[in-house]
């Protein structure tokens, strides 16, 4: 008789502590991944300019200025998400004196985006300069590409 009302006293204990637990899920607050973070930033970019573009490829996502690939973000969902850029951008130069730099691939894998940046804290505080880094210098190599075709133009039309 008596083991008849402890079981019944455990599971009233047992639903109390299920329903306790659901209720504190529902008042956690859903946390920001970085991941939405770095979106945030390239969307805002790609208001100011419409030439800024985000093209997903398999297993990354590759941001572009017209048809320049500025990075490429390896968005993971299990593992560490990082972001690759290239060793010859002037946005290496911020990586490499904020420490950012994972590691660099060898050439022998031909890859072009050769380093890779986890994606981190420390890397969300810094990556809206290295974002205008990257924008500034494929505008500028843009407008190199333009100016000797504009220069044609108007000696043709002087003619």
């Amino acid at each position: 008789m008596q083991k008849k009302t402890n079981n019944k006293q455990q599971t009233v204990n047992t639903k109390a502590n299920k329903e306790a637990k659901i209720m504190q899920k529902a008042q956690e607050k859903p946390q920001a991944r970085l991941e939405d973070k770095i979106y945030a930033e390239v969307n805002k970019a790609m208001e100011a300019d419409k030439n800024i573009r985000v093209q997903k490829v398999t297993g990354y996502v590759s941001v572009k200025y017209g048809n320049k690939v500025l990075f490429e973000f390896h968005d993971k969902k299990k593992a560490i998400s990082h972001l690759t850029f290239a060793k010859t951008q002037k946005a290496y130069e911020i990586l490499k004196a904020n420490k950012l730099i994972q590691r660099v691939v060898p050439k022998s894998y031909g890859w072009k985006y050769d380093t890779e940046c986890l994606l981190t804290k420390d890397f969300i505080k810094h990556f809206p300069s290295i974002l205008k880094s990257v924008i500034a210098e494929a505008i500028e190599e843009r407008n190199l590409k333009d100016a000797p075709k504009k220069a044609e133009k108007k000696a043709a039309k002087a003619s």
